[in-house]
């Protein structure tokens, strides 16, 4: 998971709803 200054506004919530999901998604999103 990258830093959430990298990330685009929202995508830190969303990283961590999609690992509840499957932890790998916030992997793949990287």
């Amino acid at each position: 998971m990258p830093h959430p200054a990298r990330m685009p506004p929202g995508a830190r919530e969303l990283d961590a709803v999609n690992g509840m999901v499957d932890p790998s998604a916030s992997l793949a999103t990287a």
